[in-house]
């Protein structure tokens, strides 16, 4: 059996989605974990759980926040790891709760959001930086942003999370300091399907009577 495996990359690449309220609270460091998710022999919605638990754990344990709130896809929001983690196992069986589920995490010191968590779904998409074939493909990816640049020490609670979980980390990644936007090109591909998209009605054959 293959063991599981994490990538994980420091910045940004072309095409990362970054959460409007990172833009607005500056911030602007990010650091990602990927989790890739076809490995046999391995149940990935739960093994994601796993890692994003630990990871949770182990970030207000070291790093003084003294709140969070996970707030999920379905809009249910839980101010607590033990409540979202009871949520979890009770309703695992029922297949309403899945790591694809969150959508994403704050938290909070002295009243103050200090680190906001993405997760980005690309287990059915390419991702990002497709022209460096993508790493986020076909992954769970946990995006981290926080307004001082704390990649040493999120490397180390992965370190401890795998060591804990037997998972590998089978690349680092050294990405963009900044967004990295599509600008102009991106507009013009975006036209571009759309006007084909409004065309495509008078390329159509004609059907004969």
């Amino acid at each position: 059996m293959n063991n599981p495996e994490i990538l994980l990359v420091k910045g940004y690449h072309y095409g990362t989605p970054v959460p409007e309220q990172c833009q607005e609270l500056g911030l602007g460091f990010r650091f990602a974990v990927i989790l890739q998710t076809f490995v046999p022999g391995h149940d990935y919605g739960w093994l994601g759980l796993q890692v994003i638990q630990e990871l949770v754990r182990e970030l207000m344990q070291n790093h003084c926040y003294d709140a969070l709130s996970f707030t999920l896809e379905n809009k249910m929001r839980f101010v607590s790891l033990e409540t979202y983690a009871q949520y979890v196992h009770s309703n695992w069986e029922k297949d309403d709760s899945r790591v694809s589920d969150i959508h994403f995490i704050e938290f909070m010191k002295e009243g103050n959001l200090s680190c906001f968590m993405a997760f980005e779904q690309w287990y059915l998409f390419g991702g990002p930086a497709l022209d460096l074939e993508s790493p986020y493909s076909d992954s769970y990816t946990f995006a981290f942003y926080t307004a001082q640049d704390m990649s040493k020490e999120f490397t180390a609670i992965c370190e401890t999370v795998c060591l804990k979980l037997n998972v590998a980390i089978s690349k680092r990644i050294e990405g963009e300091s900044s967004p990295v936007h599509w600008g102009l090109f991106k507009r013009i591909l975006k036209n571009i399907k759309y006007d084909f998209q409004a065309l495509r009605p008078l390329f159509k054959w004609n059907k004969k009577v």
